[in-house]
C-alpha cells in the first residue's frame, strides 16, 4: 500500500524490462491485476514474456540482414558475364545465373526440367573428373535449343551442407567471334599532297600519275 491514491491499494503489478540487441532500453512490459488475485509466479511469467519479446526481435533482425546478404549475393551471381551452373552429381540442374539462361537457350522453368548432360557432349568426361575429385578444365561443345557451340568449361565440386550432398558448379565462357572494325575515317592521298623539289623526284611522281591512272594496276 505504497501508492498515495487509496483506491490503487488493491491493484499490483509485475513488469520486466525490454532491451534491444545492443542492451538499450526500448519498452517495459507490465502485468497489472488485483492483490487478492496475485500468483508467486506471475513475475516470473512476466520475465519469460520479455525474453520471448527479446528473442523474437533478434530473430527478425538476424532474418533481415540475413535476406539483404542474399539479395546482394544474387545480385552479384545475376551480374557475373560467365555462365554459372550447379546440378547435383548426376547432372540434375538446381540453380543458375542469368548468364545461363541465355547461353543455354532456355527459360527459366525449362532449365530447371534438364539436365547437364542434354547440353554437353563430354558428360561423361566431366562426371569422370568429379568422380576421382578432379577439377576439369577445357573446350567443350554445347548443345543448346537452336544451336551447337564451342565454349570453355570449368567445373569444381562443392559440399552442400543443406542436403548433405556433393554438387558440381559449372563456369562456362562463350567464344567470342573476332570482329573487323571498320574505321570512321578512311584516309585518301593525292598527288598533288606530295612536296618536293628535286626534277628526278619529280619525274617520279609524274610517272606513277601514269600508272595509276592506268589499268595494268
Amino acid at each position: 500500500k505504497d501508492h498515495f491514491i487509496n483506491a490503487y491499494h488493491r491493484w499490483t503489478c509485475s513488469a520486466a524490462p525490454i532491451k534491444d540487441h545492443q542492451g538499450n532500453l526500448i519498452g517495459v512490459l507490465d502485468l497489472t491485476g488485483y492483490t487478492d488475485l496475485v500468483h508467486p509466479h506471475t513475475l516470473g511469467m512476466v520475465i519469460a514474456a520479455s525474453n520471448a519479446i527479446e528473442e523474437m526481435m533478434k530473430v527478425k533482425k538476424f532474418n533481415k540482414l540475413q535476406n539483404m546478404n542474399i539479395t546482394h549475393i544474387k545480385t552479384i551471381f545475376n551480374s557475373m558475364p560467365v555462365a554459372i551452373v550447379t546440378s547435383d552429381l548426376d547432372g540434375k540442374i538446381k540453380i543458375f545465373n542469368k548468364k545461363a539462361l541465355e547461353l543455354l537457350g532456355s527459360k527459366d522453368k525449362q532449365l530447371k526440367a534438364k539436365e547437364m548432360k542434354e547440353f554437353i557432349e563430354e558428360w561423361d568426361q566431366v562426371k569422370e573428373s568429379i568422380s576421382l575429385g578432379e577439377s576439369f578444365s577445357r573446350e567443350i561443345n554445347i548443345i543448346a535449343l537452336r544451336n551447337r557451340f564451342p565454349c570453355h568449361l570449368t567445373t569444381n565440386s562443392i559440399y552442400n551442407s543443406q542436403d548433405d550432398s556433393i554438387e558440381i558448379v559449372f563456369a562456362f565462357k562463350e567464344f567470342k567471334k573476332a570482329r573487323k572494325i571498320k574505321s570512321e575515317y578512311q584516309a585518301y592521298y593525292t598527288f598533288d599532297k606530295i612536296i618536293g623539289e628535286d626534277k628526278n623526284f619529280h619525274k617520279t611522281v609524274q610517272y606513277a600519275k601514269k600508272i595509276a591512272n592506268s589499268k595494268s594496276t
